[in-house]
Formats: structure tokens, C-alpha cells, sequence
């Protein structure tokens, strides 16, 4: 996809971000586990990127697979710290997630449903695409 970069792995280091600041004029997918790692790190982006939209990090997809859940694992910082920058349905599914102490790690999630949701996000921006096949969609560029 023209113009894309798709960024991979590295966690917490997303806050490196905040040093690329042509990505303020751009729109910003995130995904991240299904667990408070994940909102943090989703929390911290959007601190800098304000626009950054979570991509599978809902409801929906956190029903949807029961089975590939695992215990959770707890953060240390507190929550104050990081649930201004979520959207309110982000908070709800992080404390229904933290309560539960569970996580949905995001490579357990079946390949042909990632390929669903994402072609689905493509569509609403208005970016055409064929059929998805495969497991890797977007190239990886790493910071």
C-alpha cells in the first residue's frame, strides 16, 4: 500500500516516536495485546499522536476468542497514568480485562480474522484492496 509504513514489535519503545513528527499529519493505526501492557503502550502513542485509532482492541474481538486467553499480566504503573488517553469503551474493556486478570496476546489471533478487520478498517478509509491473503499484509519497518 503506497504511503504506508507498518511498524512492529518493541513495546514501550513507541514513546520513540514522539521523535518523528511528520507522523502528527498522518493517521495512525495501532494494535497491541488484548491485556494492560497493550492499552498502556496504545496510552503512550496516543499521548504523543492524539489520532491514533485502535485497530482490534475491542469488545468484539476480545469475545470472539475465549479460547486463546491467557493469565493476565499486571502493570506497575498506575492506571491514572495512562486511562485519560483511552476512549471510554478502551477503559471499560481494560477494566473488565484487569479484573478478570486474563490477556488475549495478538499472535494467537486467527490470521484470516486479522485479514477481515483489517481490510474492513481499508474500506472505511477508502483504500482498495484485494483479497487478503497470507500472514503478512504490510511490510515492517522498525524504529
Amino acid at each position: 500500500m503506497v504511503g504506508t509504513i507498518a511498524l512492529q514489535g518493541q513495546g514501550y519503545a513507541v514513546s520513540r516516536l514522539e521523535r518523528a513528527p511528520f507522523l502528527k499529519a498522518k493517521r495512525i493505526l495501532y494494535w497491541g495485546d488484548l491485556d494492560a501492557h497493550g492499552f498502556e503502550i496504545l496510552a503512550i502513542l496516543r499521548r504523543a499522536f492524539p489520532q491514533v485509532e485502535s485497530l482490534m482492541m475491542d469488545a468484539q474481538t476480545w469475545a470472539r476468542f475465549p479460547n486463546y486467553r491467557g493469565e493476565g499480566v499486571a502493570s506497575r504503573n498506575p492506571p491514572e497514568q495512562f486511562l485519560p488517553f483511552l476512549d471510554e469503551q478502551e477503559v471499560s474493556l481494560f477494566t473488565q480485562i484487569s479484573d478478570a486478570d486474563q490477556r488475549l496476546e495478538q499472535e494467537h489471533i486467527p490470521q484470516d480474522y486479522v485479514n477481515e478487520r483489517l481490510a474492513q478498517k481499508m474500506a472505511v478509509m477508502g483504500i482498495q484492496v484485494g483479497t487478503l491473503k497470507g500472514s503478512s499484509l504490510l511490510g515492517e519497518v522498525t524504529f
